[in-house]
């Protein structure tokens, strides 16, 4: 899936690179980020957990460290994730699974999927890559990713044809919006039943926070932002 994902990835990259001066490896080398915080994060070779303390957290919140429940999968690297819940004074709601069955609607925030780019790429190939995977799209762009798609899976099975066809609809209605003054680059979705979701880019590296604390959409982007801020300030 995740190998999937990046293909995804590349072509939306090479769809956004088609009408750029094409660099030779040269003028790429000599280009190289010096940014201090290339692969910061990863080299703390911490915890998600530790990388956003609860103790932390409920400071943030104004909350005691009791009242949340934690929730981790103990990994450093994309696949490790914190979560920390607890109780709200919503109403229960369906279950993703069947909306026969009702779960309480907890607020919670959520850390994962910490990630790195190439660090002997430049800083401005980060910024292109991450802003064109998650900007809103034109119709133009959708119809190049989309061509670019076909090429590139002219020799997949039929599993990651469709597969990758799913993330390129899901791509084109993405919902994100680009959120100013944080890190490198930043953006943002938001849903009532979901909650926050906003994807970072720090130096090299990029991270998802997740914030559900009241159907409020600004009131979670500002706790989400607080959030990011928390696990950058680990790099400074």
């Amino acid at each position: 899936m995740k190998k999937i994902f990046f293909l995804l990835i590349g072509i939306s990259f090479f769809t956004s690179c088609k009408n750029a001066e094409t660099e030779t490896q040269n003028e790429i080398t000599t280009k190289t980020s010096t940014s201090p915080n290339l692969n910061c994060l990863s080299k703390l070779d911490l915890r998600y957990d530790e990388l956003l303390p609860l103790d932390d957290v409920a400071r943030i919140l104004n909350m005691s460290p009791d009242e949340f429940k934690t929730k981790t999968i103990d990994r450093k690297d994309s696949y490790g994730e914190v979560y920390y819940s607890w109780e709200s004074d919503r109403p229960s709601q369906p279950s993703p699974v069947s909306v026969h069955v009702m779960v309480p609607d907890n607020n919670f925030i959520g850390f994962s999927s910490l990630n790195a780019y190439d660090a002997d790429l430049p800083k401005e190939t980060f910024l292109e890559r991450f802003d064109t995977a998650y900007k809103e799209m034109n119709e133009e762009e959708i119809a190049q990713m989309e061509a670019r798609m076909e090429k590139h899976l002219e020799n997949k099975t039929e599993e990651e044809r469709e597969t990758v066809k799913g993330f390129v609809g899901a791509r084109k209605s993405s919902g994100f919006e680009k959120v100013d003054n944080l890190g490198d680059a930043a953006y943002w979705r938001f849903n009532t039943e979901r909650g926050g979701e906003m994807v970072t880019l720090s130096g090299n590296e990029t991270f998802t926070v997740y914030t559900k604390i009241s159907h409020d959409a600004h009131e979670n982007l500002e706790l989400a932002k607080k959030l990011a801020h928390l696990i950058m300030d680990n790099c400074n």
